[in-house]
């Protein structure tokens, strides 16, 4: 028996030579695939004999029976590994399938589940926009409701200023577009901006035109977002190509909503110098209140001192220089939270100025770069931008125009004055020993006080300033209410005048059905008298002289050190305030140049003796009388407060180089200086609103609370003297006669002067006791004749006196106002003989004949009886008498009665008050020879040719309305301003 074949390794069965036989296997799998024969001839060898035929040893046939059965085995195994294997990928077949659907299934609805929420994000983000851009911030251009006013001044949350402004739509890439439900170019893409952040617009590409369109999409969401006042445009547009034009209907409001556009950047310089001085301002404010921003402030305060600005610089770097770079920067930096924001438009084909880096100022800015087809915007990183397109001219102009009749109507802050009052417990309070201080608004939170002191520190006098309908007469009646309402008249005395055509002052004095006044108020000129300006000053020059004296014999420098040696004397401050000066000192007449010389001794050394003065003006440019004057006097005012006026007036009044007052937005808005108008100590305020019935009301508790003391002297320019004031007048002009003394005074009218001492005209039984009123005005010259008449009935017992009308102006049946004349006599019981139209020359001719009587039987000195009563005769326009120098049948005409008059009638009670229309008729009537015989003239709106007829050629004399001149020649008078009465309406007074 041959031995077991062994591997090439040696290896046994089971050995290392079964990887051997392990290899023959394999070869054997893939055998099977062969055909039987070409299997039969490779196993020859093991077919059944070796190749000589012989047969196998029993040993081998074993081993080759043995082979031939795992061969068989293998072939199974490989048999029903292939039938596994089809198994297993018909298995995965059948896996990858249901994976695949799976799979697809699991992607529907992941895509469904993102659609989903990013519908639900889109609707937050959607709510969200509009809770902090509200309509106008973030509207379609076509929604209706742009066409209605009511979004104008809307607010964001919590009644924040709304910081957010839609600049266009937005996409994110690849987010809700799976399912086509979601529509993401309908997301607003907002900026912040006001109160916020800056923005730059930079156009690339050949589309470079887009960012004026965004600009004016944001300047109207801007203003139409903010109440209507609050925010102003400042364009620089230095190639002049009218950027905010569609905006000009702002203009129209008077506020600067929409200042001039600045072209050069000198005035951009200038400008920007001062909206950081807003900035400061603001910063300063915000600071005191622990605030960071302008909106911050002003919910704080309840007052938004300043308003929001938007700085539109166009084609920015062009016409930028290093200075404006520079103010730019700073701006940028710290402008916006402090309501200075920019709106920059960068074209980057521009070459800069040397000294100018645009990346330098556009690090500060929130910038939108591209197309107008998309943009970036690099506060909304990963999304993409399609800027609005820009709104119609159309809904601009609109807007504009909604906006500043919003801002006509008034938008300022208004702060109530009663809460500046001290409490009704407190009133007439203070002293006034050291000085006076007038609470007059606010500045935030804080109370504005407007001092006035003679020392320490030296606050005498105020200058203020403003333009017509910005509140000046407001801050007026505000700041003598304030010192009224907390000093007692022996306190303060004040002498107000107003030249203004509106009578402001006017409420401060009694009315028909209103008694009650302020009690404080001395005198009140009013309607622009320039005479009784002048009158006040001289009565102020006066007692400053007068107190000057009296302080010095005390061994006091001042009012404080005078009261404090005589604390029980009564001396007050004296204040005088005068709206609208100008109009006393403009013209180069003599009242100027005496007023000017006035008020520079009272503003230089008025302080010591108390007299503050304050002079208020609409403009203080151009007074020529002024011009070397104006530092002796203006230098004596510490006190500088402007409302908004234009930039000149501002330095006028503020001082030079202190145009602050022109960067004002409201009505009642205040620049306050108290350091001669030094820029560095602005400071701004609202004036608080002095609502007529507080003030009246005040005035009436003032008025109980001082004893319904007596009236000031009101003085009106364009007014008679009121009528109901005769029976007072009578009664001091019968109290300053002297005793015993009979004579009777005919009463002309009040003195333009401070002291309301009538001006009358004595009749006695002396030559020249003729009145002739000379003037062609009629009503005050029928004022005048029912003054006479009723003064003299009143000094009469009844029926005592006897009256002559001789009415030649109202025809044969009588003029009314005669009538009114005789209803005045007969009052008091006198008799009363009334001739009229072509009676006039007959009734002369009797009154000679009583006086040639009276005369005969002794004059004056004989018994009087009823038959001898005084007899008063009037005038009543004889120019219109008809043919009084014709002769009668006796040979003597009524000329000659009328002389008979004037050169006999006062020696027997026989008086005569005329009136001429002229002096050339009046001579005619009289003659040269008997005009020198009337010793009283009352000139009424006569020429001046005529008055320096009579009282010389040096006389200046203009004709005026209610206005008339007086002189006494018979008792060597000077000529006297008189403002005749109004004619009585009959009876006693």
């Amino acid at each position: 028996m041959m031995p077991p074949r062994t591997n090439e390794s040696g290896g046994g069965p089971g050995g290392p030579g079964t990887r051997r036989a392990g290899g023959r296997w394999s070869r054997a799998r893939r055998e099977n695939d062969r055909p039987p024969q070409d299997r039969l001839r490779d196993d020859s060898p093991l077919s059944g004999g070796d190749s000589e035929g012989d047969p196998l040893p029993d040993e081998e046939r074993q081993i080759r029976t043995t082979f031939l059965r795992l061969r068989g085995t293998v072939d199974a195994i490989l048999a029903a590994s292939d039938a596994g294997r089809s198994a297993a990928t018909g298995a995965y077949d059948i896996a990858e399938r249901d994976a695949a659907r799976r799979t697809h299934r699991a992607i529907e609805r992941a895509g469904a589940e993102a659609d989903a929420a990013y519908e639900h994000a889109r609707d937050i983000l959607g709510n969200r926009a509009q809770r902090i851009a509200p309509f106008a911030a973030s509207a379609d251009w076509d929604d209706p409701g742009w066409r209605s006013a009511d979004f104008l001044g809307g607010r964001g949350e919590g009644d924040e200023p709304v910081r957010h402004l839609r600049l266009g739509t937005l996409s994110v890439p690849g987010a809700g577009q799976r399912t086509g439900h979601a529509k993401p170019d309908h997301l607003p893409a907002l900026i912040p901006l006001l109160d916020v952040a800056s923005l730059g617009l930079i156009a690339e590409g050949d589309d470079r035109e887009w960012p004026i369109g965004t600009i004016h999409a944001l300047l109207l969401r801007a203003l139409a977002t903010q109440p209507p006042g609050r925010l102003e445009i400042v364009t620089y547009d230095p190639r002049i190509r009218g950027v905010t034009s569609p905006f000009s209907a702002l203009r129209k409001a008077g506020n600067d909503l929409l200042a001039d556009p600045l072209a050069t950047p000198a005035e951009l310089t200038k400008r920007l110098i001062q909206l950081r001085a807003a900035v400061m301002r603001v910063a300063e404010l915000a600071g005191a209140h622990g605030e960071t921003s302008l909106g911050g402030l002003t919910r704080t305060t309840g007052v938004q001192p300043e308003p929001y600005r938007l700085l539109v610089v166009c084609d920015y770097p062009y016409g930028i220089d290093g200075d404006a770079q520079t103010e730019l920067i700073r701006l940028a930096e710290g402008g916006p939270r402090r309501g200075v924001s920019l709106l920059v438009h960068h074209d980057p084909r521009v070459p800069p100025d040397a000294n100018v880096d645009p990346g330098d100022l556009l690090k500060h800015l929130n910038t939108a770069r591209g197309r107008n087809s998309a943009v970036t915007v690099n506060a909304l990183p990963a999304v993409t931008v399609r800027p609005d397109d820009a709104p119609s001219r159309q809904l601009i102009e609109s807007v504009s125009a909604r906006v500043a009749e919003g801002a006509r109507r008034g938008a300022a802050p208004v702060v109530d004055f009663s809460a500046l009052l001290p409490p009704a417990g407190e009133l007439w309070s203070e002293s006034a020993i050291r000085g006076m201080t007038a609470k007059i608004g606010r500045s935030g939170l804080d109370v504005v006080e407007l001092e006035l002191r003679g020392s320490d520190p030296s606050l005498p006098n105020v200058l203020i300033g403003g333009a017509s309908g910005q509140g000046k007469s407001n801050l007026l009646l505000v700041l003598l209410h304030s010192i009224a309402a907390s000093y007692s008249p022996d306190e303060v005395a004040m002498f107000l005048l107003d030249f203004k055509d509106g009578l402001e002052f006017d409420r401060l004095g009694p009315r028909p059905g209103r008694p009650w006044h302020l009690p404080h108020a001395r005198v009140l000129g009013l309607e622009g008298d320039r005479a009784f300006g002048l009158a006040v000053l001289r009565y102020l020059d006066g007692e400053f002289r007068r107190r000057a004296e009296q302080f010095r014999l005390a061994g006091a420098n001042d009012l404080a050190g005078y009261r404090t040696l005589r604390p029980n004397e009564t001396v007050p401050r004296l204040l005088l305030v005068i709206d609208e000066f100008q109009v006393l000192v403009a013209e180069d007449d003599d009242i100027a140049r005496a007023s000017i010389v006035i008020l520079e001794t009272l503003a230089r050394r008025g302080r010591a003796v108390g007299v503050h003065l304050v002079l208020a003006s609409q403009t203080l440019s151009g007074i020529e009388t002024l011009v070397t004057k104006e530092r002796s006097i203006f230098g004596q005012f510490p006190w500088r407060v402007s409302l908004k006026t234009e930039a000149s007036e501002s330095e006028a009044v503020l001082g030079r180089q202190n145009t602050e007052a022109a960067q004002l937005r409201f009505r009642g808005e205040i620049v306050l200086n108290r350091e001669y108008g030094d820029p560095a100590h602005n400071r701004r305020g609202v004036v608080a609103y002095a609502d007529e019935h507080l003030l009246d009301e005040l005035r009436r508790e003032l008025y109980e609370r001082a004893g319904r003391p007596m009236a000031p002297r009101v003085f009106y320019a364009a007014r008679p003297s009121d009528p109901n004031l005769l029976t007072a007048a009578l009664q001091r002009v019968l109290i300053d006669a002297p005793p015993g003394d009979d004579t009777k005074f005919a009463l002309l009218g009040l003195p333009v002067d401070v002291d309301p001492a009538p001006v009358a005209f004595g009749l006695t039984a002396d030559p020249g006791r003729t009145l002739a009123i000379v003037g062609d005005g009629r009503d005050d010259a029928f004022g005048t004749l029912g003054a006479v008449v009723w003064s003299l009935a009143a000094q009469h017992v009844r029926g005592g006196a006897e009256f002559v009308l001789l009415d030649a102006v109202g025809g044969d049946a009588g003029s009314p106002e005669t009538a009114l004349l005789a209803e005045a006599a007969g009052a008091y019981d006198h008799k009363v003989h009334h001739h009229t139209g072509s009676a006039v020359g007959r009734g002369l001719s009797e009154l000679a004949e009583i006086v040639d009587e009276r005369i005969a039987t002794g004059g004056k000195h004989a018994d009087l009886t009823a038959e001898r009563r005084p007899v008063y005769v009037l005038g009543i326009g004889l120019h219109r008498a008809a043919r009084l120098d014709h002769y009668d049948d006796t040979g003597t005409a009524p000329t000659d009665a009328l002389r008979t008059l004037v050169r006999e009638g006062p020696l027997v009670d026989v008086h005569l008050i005329g009136w001429w229309n002229s002096l050339r008729v009046f001579s005619e009537h009289l003659g040269y020879e008997f005009t020198s015989l009337v010793g009283g003239y009352v000139f009424l709106r006569a020429p001046e040719a005529d008055v320096q007829g009579v009282l010389g050629p040096y006389l200046r004399y203009e004709p005026q309305a209610h206005r008339g001149l007086f002189c006494d020649l018979s008792h060597g008078g000077r000529p006297v301003p008189v403002v005749p009465f109004g004619l009585p309406n009959g009876g006693g007074q």
